[in-house]
C-alpha cells in the first residue's frame, strides 16, 4: 500500500491489525495528531517492507505493537514528536529483516521496542 508523496492526515490513521500482502510506504507525509495516537499499526501485518522515510512527520504515537514486517522496516529521515509521552511503539514487533532508524531520523519522546525481534 502506498500512500501518495505528501500525503497529510490530522488525526488518528487507524490500520488496527490490517493485513497487507505486499507492504506500506508512505515518503514526505505528515501525520499529525499531538499527545495522541498519529498512527495505529497495532498488530499489523505486512509482507514486505514498512517504509515511513523522506522528510515524514508524525506529531502524535506511532504505535507498531505486535506487528509483523516480512521485509524491512525503514524510517530514513523521518521526524517522531510526542516530546511528553511515547513517540514510537514497538514492543513485540518482528521484523523480518532489518529495521533501519538512520540518516536524520528523530524521536522526540520514549521509544519503545521492549522484545522486538529484529532479522
Amino acid at each position: 500500500m502506498a500512500l501518495k508523496e505528501g500525503f497529510e492526515a490530522e488525526g488518528e490513521v487507524n490500520l488496527l491489525a490490517a493485513r497487507l500482502g505486499l507492504g506500506l510506504e508512505s515518503t514526505r507525509a505528515k501525520f499529525l495528531n499531538p499527545g495522541k495516537l498519529a498512527i495505529n499499526a497495532q498488530g499489523l501485518v505486512a509482507g514486505g517492507n514498512v517504509l515511513l522515510r523522506g522528510d515524514l512527520v508524525v506529531s502524535g504515537e506511532l504505535v507498531l505493537l505486535g506487528a509483523a514486517i516480512g521485509g524491512t522496516l525503514d524510517l530514513d529521515n523521518a521526524e517522531f514528536a510526542n516530546p511528553d509521552g511515547v513517540s514510537i511503539r514497538a514492543q513485540t514487533l518482528r521484523v523480518a529483516g532489518n529495521a533501519l532508524l538512520h540518516g536524520g531520523c528523530v524521536a522526540r519522546g520514549e521509544v519503545n521496542l521492549d522484545v522486538a525481534e529484529i532479522g
